[in-house]
């Protein structure tokens, strides 16, 4: 069995997150805020017990500009250095194999936090997020 990526969509952009990391897809629900909580963070869930962080889209690569009133439809729940986090979407497009694709290394004009890889698939390129890197660009 080989590696897969889960290609999804936020605000009209497109990303990329290996399966191996995604714990589960649910449709959007309520995020409570929390006094402290990390800026980077726009409230919590309760999923299963537990409570988990979302990740505040406009933390999203190329996403600041996102208005408040766009409300995804998703949240796509995963592990991080931290623990679980929810990730918000809009869509998830498909899953495919690492190999149906390929791996290519950001040029440097086109870093920037969260994204050193894109995973290109149909000449169509995903930024492959790496979202501790992402949580580490912002203080604490």
């Amino acid at each position: 069995m080989s590696a897969k990526v889960a290609l999804f969509t936020l605000g009209g952009r497109r990303y990329a997150l290996p399966v191996a990391a995604i714990s589960h897809i649910l449709p959007m629900q309520p995020v409570f805020n929390l006094p402290l909580l990390r800026p980077d963070f726009s409230g919590v869930i309760v999923n299963r017990g537990e409570i988990v962080p979302v990740l505040d889209a406009k933390r999203c690569p190329g996403r600041s500009d996102l208005s408040e009133y766009s409300v995804p439809g998703l949240l796509v729940v995963f592990s991080a250095e931290i623990g679980c986090i929810a990730l918000p979407a809009d869509k998830v497009v498909q899953m495919v194999d690492y190999n149906s694709g390929k791996l290519c290394v950001a040029p440097p004009e086109c870093r920037y936090d969260g994204v050193k890889e894109f995973f290109l698939l149909h000449e169509q390129e995903y930024p492959l997020l790496d979202v501790d890197a992402l949580l580490a660009s912002v203080p604490s």
